[in-house]
């Protein structure tokens, strides 16, 4: 069987792959905005600690806010395919 000949499952697994890689990038997201989260945490943590308070404190440090996201109340991404 090739695609040539049904056009409309060549569009359909083009459709298939796009979903695919929307997914990914979300997840993708996710894991950087855990990582993020786990690294300001560490930093936090350790301006608070003595002597590197005085460090921090001297060379103008200041504790990062982590990322926050509300996954289930998110609004649904927005793909355009034609103009």
């Amino acid at each position: 069987m090739k695609l040539e000949k049904y056009p409309e499952r060549k569009a359909n697994s083009i459709f298939i792959k796009l979903q695919q890689n929307l997914v990914d990038t979300e997840q993708r997201i996710a894991l950087v905005g855990g990582y993020f989260n786990n690294v300001a945490t560490f930093y936090k943590i350790k301006i608070e600690i003595i002597p590197d308070r005085f460090v921090a404190f001297m060379a103008g440090l200041h504790q990062r806010p982590l990322m926050v996201t509300d996954e289930f109340e998110r609004a649904p991404t927005q793909v355009k395919l034609s103009e």
